[in-house]
């Protein structure tokens, strides 16, 4: 068994540590395998983008492809038992090369958090333990300080998406990869990850999906350089680079259809959620339309196009106390989802389009 605490294979500072991914699918996975079990307190926790187990989950063997089924055998080798799991498919998930990430429940009630990577060089593994902060992993690019994917001993993971079309210049503000690691140091659930959001800001548009073991929930938070908006409860999400997914999804790609389908038997509400064939008819009316085509039941929040459609009711507060709540009543905005590539993902609506039946109401 590898000794990560003495001999680590990278190192990134004083306080983190590294492994670079190589090797036979196999050889990876028992690499990651060893890198849990060897550290106390992660039994119990989701595997951070590392494991890809599936006797606990059959229905997911299509999914994870061969690779996939060569690393979980490495990763059972080892004797890990996890109560829940993320699979990370190295694979190109979606046929345009662009990040993407997904959460769900599976048929067994366990919560499934994966990312999609574009393949275009060999990801590390790099594992951080301050001497204040919780200990976490990070998937990272080779030579990136953080990283944009990645859990911590607390059981949450955390994995980002940007998002390019709100916003094509990075402003001022923290590094996502930084930004990754700042949350995952720090914060022990949900309410934490909202609030250093909120206090935290970002240097560029992007996406941040989180699942907590703990609390058994998903969160789904999108800041488009001007606003911050999150679903809190969301049954399931699936979600990428706005813009690029956006231009195939018009085309229906068959590689985006066939991961789709892919997940279709793996969630619990099916009766919840359309059908593949349901969502991109729905992208492909909403684009001409400023009524998007209602396919949810009440209650249920809307997909918009990352493909999260919509958000339900949005609340923005002015103030936040420090576990994540508001101190103040929220203060209601109207808000409408842009169909045009060129305009931010949520602009203002006027008081005119409020008269004329637009507005969209979205929600925290």
């Amino acid at each position: 068994m590898i000794d990560f605490e003495t001999s680590p294979v990278l190192e990134f500072g004083p306080f983190a540590e590294g492994i670079r991914l190589s090797g036979s699918p196999d050889e990876m996975g028992r690499t990651l395998g060893q890198l849990l079990v060897g550290s106390p307190g992660w039994q119990q926790l989701i595997s951070p983008i590392t494991a890809y187990w599936t006797h606990r989950f059959p229905r997911l063997d299509s999914f994870l492809g061969e690779f996939g089924l060569e690393c979980q055998k490495g990763v059972n080798a080892t004797g890990l038992e996890p109560r829940a799991f993320a699979a990370l498919q190295l694979e190109h998930v979606f046929s345009v090369q662009t990040r993407s990430h997904f959460a769900f429940r599976s048929e067994e009630g366990q919560l499934v958090h994966g990312v999609g990577l574009e393949g275009r060089s060999q990801p590390q593994l790099q594992w951080y333990h301050p001497k204040k902060g919780a200990r976490c992993l990070l998937l990272a690019e080779p030579g990136q300080l953080g990283g944009l994917h990645g859990m911590n001993e607390h059981g949450l993971t955390v994995s980002v998406a940007f998002l390019q079309n709100p916003m094509r210049q990075i402003g001022e503000g923290l590094l996502p990869s930084l930004l990754v690691l700042k949350i995952l140091s720090s914060a022990t659930c949900l309410a934490d990850v909202l609030y250093r959001l909120r206090m935290t800001k970002p240097g560029c548009p992007l996406g941040v999906l989180t699942t907590s073991v703990a609390e058994d929930r998903i969160s789904y938070t999108e800041w488009d350089g001007q606003t911050l908006a999150t679903m809190s409860r969301p049954p399931w999400v699936i979600a990428g680079n706005e813009q690029l997914m956006r231009r195939d999804a018009l085309g229906r790609p068959p590689q985006s259809m066939k991961f789709i389908e892919r997940l279709k038997p793996c969630r619990t509400n099916r009766d919840a959620i359309p059908n593949p064939q349901q969502i991109w008819e729905s992208l492909n009316t909403s684009s001409q339309s400023t009524h998007p085509t209602t396919l949810w039941e009440p209650g249920v929040p809307r997909l918009r196009h990352s493909l999260l459609k919509e958000f339900h009711t949005r609340e923005i507060c002015s103030n936040w106390g420090d576990d994540g709540r508001p101190t103040q009543p929220a203060i209601r905005k109207p808000i409408r989802v842009c169909q045009s590539s060129e305009s931010p993902l949520l602009e203002p609506v006027s008081t005119q389009q409020q008269r004329e039946g637009t507005r969209i109401q979205a929600a925290f």
